[in-house]
């Protein structure tokens, strides 16, 4: 029963997303459909920056800051309300996510006997491959953490300290790298990733199903190059761990829906997008849900 209702779920989130490109290219060309409803709030209500919302090097504050205010209204805190609170929380909360997906690069690097090199380029590749993955596919030029070297130098800064404190926290104390604390930062991480990934997709004017994708590579695909390279089955391909993969592609799937459905504002569709993934992934913890396959 329970693998019914998951694949009933999946079933329902794939309708809903060819739905929504359906009526975005209903008299567009295929390969660059984006909703009517999207280009319409572009045309006119865009927020004048200095940076565009298609800016390859622009942070995620810029890109929030250059996304149009629709109409929707709701009573909301003025904290969550104020779309530069937003913006800076989004910009923070990336960078935490670099450097916990960093740790845990490290610390897998570690573990498999690796020295200081070894971990510093496993950190690494963890840290940013899905979104320099995403990049690659959008064709967007040169990788964002190129651009902005404050990725690179969080990763490598990690890595380091993990090397240094990690075992000896590890021996004395009894910590590991599945405390409560370290996998609330990585839903963090992971939230805050898939908001991105929509995001820059979504200036590109691709499909909504692309959201998604870019949503999912953003927050994931780093650790599949990092378990691809340590030789470790990949936690969002195998059903022996709590669902991973899943809570960033429902964010994405959120940030897609409410743009396209709604006129709601970009900031607080960040805030839901971003909140979906969070609780779902700590709903995640200590749970056997696992998504249907082969027994």
């Amino acid at each position: 029963m329970t693998a019914v209702r998951w694949c009933h779920g999946a079933a329902v989130v794939v309708l809903l997303l060819l739905s929504v490109d359906v009526a975005a290219g209903r008299n567009q060309p295929t390969v660059l459909s984006t909703t009517t409803a999207t280009k319409r709030r572009f045309q006119r209500d865009t927020v004048p920056h200095k940076s565009s919302l298609s800016s390859d090097d622009a942070s995620p504050l810029t890109r929030i800051q250059s996304i149009p205010r629709g109409g929707f209204s709701v009573p909301v805190p003025a904290v969550i309300n104020n779309p530069t609170n937003v913006a800076s929380f989004l910009s923070a909360m990336d960078l935490l996510g670099t450097a916990v997906f960093a740790f845990s690069g490290a610390v897998t690097a570690g573990k498999k006997g690796m020295d200081m090199m070894g971990m510093s380029i496993i950190a690494t590749v963890t840290a940013v491959g899905g979104g320099t993955l995403r990049d690659c596919f959008l064709g967007t030029g040169t990788v964002f953490w190129l651009k902005n070297p404050i990725y690179l130098q969080i990763s490598l800064v990690t890595a380091w300290l993990t090397l240094l404190f990690w075992p000896k926290l590890e021996q004395n104390l009894g910590i590991t790298g599945s405390e409560l604390p370290v996998c609330i930062a990585d839903a963090i991480g992971l939230a805050a990733f898939a908001v991105v990934g929509a995001q820059k997709a979504a200036g590109l004017g691709l499909p909504t199903l692309a959201w998604v994708v870019c949503g999912l590579l953003s927050a994931c695909f780093g650790g599949v190059v990092r378990d691809v390279v340590c030789r470790e089955k990949s936690r969002i391909m195998y059903p022996q761990r709590t669902l991973y993969g899943v809570p960033p592609m429902m964010g994405a799937v959120m940030y897609a829906l409410l743009s396209v459905k709604t006129s709601m504002e970009t900031h607080l569709i960040v805030c839901l997008s971003f909140a979906t993934t969070l609780l779902l992934r700590m709903a995640a913890f200590g749970k056997t849900w696992r998504l249907p396959y082969w027994k």
